[in-house]
C-alpha cells in the first residue's frame, strides 16, 4: 500500500479512494488506529505548508506595495506639461482622398460619424475595416438609416474587407451599358457588408448593377447582413443586380464557401441574384433568409428578369422566412427562387417559411437531362410551409432547351428512390411528376 508524506497532490476523488483502502487494509482496532493517525498527521503537515504559503505572499504584496509608494514618489521628478503640447488636443480631420488611400494598405481600421465624402474606394489593403459610427434601425423593417455617406464607386481586390454602418450611393455614369456600384480587379475573398445601405442614380435606370463578379475574382465567403438596397428611384434596375463570382456566366473558375444573404431589404430593383457553382467542385453553402425583396408601385421588373435568387452547383442551398412580392411578366416565367446543380455529389435544399406574391412560379429545380435532382432522403432537405399568392405555378421540376420553367420533360441524371423530388411537398400546382 502507498504512503504519502503530503496529499497535496492528490484530487478529491484520489484522496477518498486512498484514505478509504487505507482503513481497509487493518483488521484490528489497534491498526486503524494507526491508520488514523497516519491520516491525521499528514493533513496536519498540509495545513502547516498552506498557512506558511499565505504568510508568505502576505509579504510579497506588503513589500510590492511599499515598491509602488517609491515608485509614486519619484512621479514629480518627470512632470509634463500638456500646455506645450497642444497637438494633443487640436482634432485632425483627413480629407476624402487621405481616407480612400488608407484603405489600399493591410490591417487598417477606419471609423467615421456623421460625414459625407465624395470619392471612389479602392479596396487593396487585407482586413481592412470602415464602419459608420452612426448607423442604427433595421433593413427589412424600413428603418436602418446611416449617418456616413460615401458618394462614388468601389473596387475590390483585397481579403476580408468589412463594410458597416455606411450609406453607399453610385452617381457617375460610365457612357456604357452598364453601370457597377461594386466590382473587382483583384482576389477578393470573406467580404462581410452589414448595416449598410446601397443607392445608384447612375445613368439610366436599366444600366444600374449592384454587384459584379466579372474576372472571376471573387472566392469564399460573402456575408450580406441588415443592408437594403435600392430605394425610391435609385434602385438597380438592369437585369441582373448581382453576380457574386462570374459576369452571367456558366463557367465558373472559383469555389464559394458560404454566401449569405440574411434580413436584407431589396427595394426597386428590378434584376436578378446570381450565385454560380463548378459541377466538378460544387460550392458549399447559399443562404437566402429572412429578406423582403419588393417593388414600389409604379415599379417593375426587368423584361430579361429570371429569378430573385439564382444559387447553382452547390452543396446546400438554405431558402428561408423570406417576404417576396413583384408584377407578374405577362406570359413569362418569372421565378422567386431558381436553384439546380450539374453535380454528381449529392445536394439539397431546405425551403420553407416564405411569403411569395405575385410570381408565375415560386421555385423553380429544373430537372431535364444534364441536371442532378436533390437528395430528398437529406436530413437537410425540406420543401414546406410556403405561402403563396396570386402565384401560378407553386414549383416546376422542368425546364426546355430554351432555359424555360414551364416546359420540357422530367428526366434527372439521378432519377432513383433517393435523389429525385418526392411527390406532394406543395399545397399547389406545380410543373413535373406532381403535374
Amino acid at each position: 500500500m502507498t504512503t504519502h508524506s503530503s496529499f497535496a497532490g492528490l484530487s478529491e476523488e484520489a484522496f477518498r479512494t486512498h484514505a478509504a483502502s487505507t482503513m481497509a487494509a487493518h483488521a484490528t482496532a489497534t491498526e486503524r488506529k494507526q491508520a488514523i493517525a497516519y491520516l491525521h498527521s499528514t493533513l496536519q503537515k498540509d495545513s502547516a505548508s498552506i498557512d506558511s504559503d499565505v504568510k508568505a505572499l502576505f509579504t510579497r504584496r506588503r513589500l510590492a506595495q511599499k515598491h509602488k509608494k517609491n515608485y509614486e514618489s519619484l512621479l514629480p521628478m518627470a512632470a509634463y506639461d500638456y500646455s506645450k503640447t497642444a497637438s494633443v488636443f487640436t482634432e485632425t480631420s483627413k480629407t476624402d482622398a487621405e481616407i480612400a488611400a488608407l484603405l489600399t494598405f493591410p490591417n487598417v481600421d477606419i471609423n467615421i460619424g456623421t460625414r459625407t465624402l465624395t470619392t471612389d474606394l479602392n479596396f487593396t489593403g487585407e482586413y481592412c475595416t470602415l464602419s459608420g459610427t452612426g448607423a442604427s434601425g433595421s433593413a427589412v423593417d424600413g428603418t436602418l438609416a446611416c449617418t456616413c455617406k460615401f458618394i462614388g464607386n468601389i473596387t475590390l481586390a483585397a481579403q476580408n474587407v468589412t463594410l458597416k454602418g455606411i450609406h453607399f450611393h453610385a452617381t457617375v455614369d460610365s457612357g456604357g451599358d452598364y453601370n457597377r456600384h461594386i466590382t473587382h480587379t483583384g482576389v477578393c475573398a470573406q467580404l462581410v457588408l452589414e448595416d449598410c445601405i446601397f443607392t445608384s442614380d447612375a445613368g439610366a435606370y436599366d444600366t444600374r448593377q449592384w454587384f459584379w463578379g466579372a474576372g472571376n475574382f471573387y472566392s469564399g465567403n460573402l456575408t450580406v447582413r441588415n443592408c437594403q438596397i435600392g430605394a425610391g428611384d435609385d434602385g438597380y434596375g438592369c437585369w441582373g443586380i448581382a453576380d457574386v463570382n462570374t459576369d452571367s456566366s456558366h463557367t465558373v473558375l472559383t469555389k464559394l464557401k458560404t454566401i449569405e444573404f440574411d434580413r436584407n431589404l431589396f427595394l426597386n430593383n428590378a434584376g436578378s441574384i446570381a450565385v454560380r457553382g463548378n459541377p466538378a467542385n460544387p460550392n458549399e453553402l447559399a443562404k437566402f433568409t429572412g429578406n423582403v425583396f419588393r417593388l414600389d408601385a409604379g415599379k417593375s421588373l426587368h423584361a430579361s428578369f429570371w429569378a430573385v435568387f439564382e444559387a447553382n452547383n452547390f452543396n446546400k442551398v438554405l431558402v428561408t422566412d423570406n417576404v417576396v412580392s413583384c408584377p407578374k411578366l405577362a406570359g413569362d416565367d418569372n421565378s422567386f427562387v431558381q436553384t439546380w446543380s450539374k453535380s454528381k455529389y449529392p445536394w439539397v435544399i431546405r425551403y420553407r417559411s416564405n411569403n411569395i406574391t405575385g410570381f408565375n412560379v415560386g421555385l423553380s429545380i429544373p430537372c431535364a437531362a444534364g441536371f442532378y435532382a436533390p437528395h430528398h432522403n437529406g436530413s437537410d432537405f425540406s420543401i414546406a410551409h410556403n405561402t403563396h399568392t396570386d402565384v401560378d405555378k407553386e414549383a416546376s421540376w422542368l425546364w426546355d432547351s430554351n432555359l424555360s420553367a414551364l416546359l420540357g420533360t422530367y428526366a434527372p441524371e439521378n432519377i432513383d428512390p433517393f435523389d429525385h423530388i418526392p411527390h406532394g411537398l406543395t399545397a399547389g400546382t406545380v410543373l413535373g411528376p406532381d403535374a
